[in-house]
């Protein structure tokens, strides 16, 4: 009951179990405080806190380190009592990004994760970065030399926990607040006529980043000036 109920939301997940064990009276209401139980567990913080994976050592890195990238976000969500801070964390090393498409260029680019530790909590940031702090410095214990990279949505909070807590992280903006900003920015700067022009210039880039190609806007040497001069 509770791999079916950890795998898909409380109600589905009972009946689809209910096609395999028929005679059997399940409820979600039953998997939901079964998971609730078990899920308060001090043994379960504590495998929550373990590194689900270990990372391997670039041969082709200079530095010879590896990468361990934190992803951490932060949503409101509906609950009984109404809506409550969520915030999530998700770690994982650089050599477990795998692509699973094909070299053809006609076929958009897929990529998977072949490992990764994740953790979410309903609250507020300050009681997540207590949990998700452990899981960070039991990675770091194993690899001491390990580059931390955290990617951010450019809230607040995150800069600050990490300005505070990993000092030597570099922290990033993903992708798509990237291009939301760049976006802004074309809006401000440009005239209605040449902003259409970019933000269809935005688009094509992002479909071209999604099919594996290189953008003319992702050349390290080219400046924003010239990458939008180019739309």
């Amino acid at each position: 009951m509770l791999e079916f109920a950890n795998a898909l939301p409380f109600k589905p997940a009972m009946s689809l179990l209910q096609t395999a064990l028929p005679a059997a009276r399940l409820g979600s209401s039953q998997a939901q405080r079964l998971a609730q139980h078990f899920g308060a567990l001090d043994a379960m913080e504590e495998l929550l806190q373990s590194p689900g994976f270990d990372m391997p050592v670039p041969a082709e890195a200079a530095s010879g380190k590896s990468v361990l990238y934190i992803q951490v976000d932060g949503g409101h969500l509906l609950t009984d009592d109404g809506y409550k801070e969520t915030k999530v964390g998700r770690l994982f090393c650089g050599q477990h990004i795998k692509q699973v498409s094909s070299d053809d260029e006609e076929v958009m680019l897929r990529n998977e994760l072949e490992h990764s530790d994740y953790l979410a909590h309903l609250g507020h940031y300050k009681e997540f970065v207590k949990r998700l702090d452990p899981l960070i410095d039991n990675h770091l214990s194993k690899h001491p030399h390990a580059k931390l990279v955290v990617v951010s949505d450019g809230a607040e909070w995150i800069e600050k926990w990490q300005s505070e807590c990993y000092p030597q992280a570099q922290i990033i903006l993903d992708f798509y607040h990237a291009a939301e900003k760049l976006c802004e920015f074309a809006g401000m700067v440009f005239s209605s006529a040449k902003k259409q022009r970019t933000m269809d210039c935005q688009a094509q880039n992002r479909a071209a980043r999604r099919a594996g190609r290189k953008s003319h806007t992702g050349n390290k040497d080219k400046s924003l000036g010239q990458a939008l001069c180019h739309c």
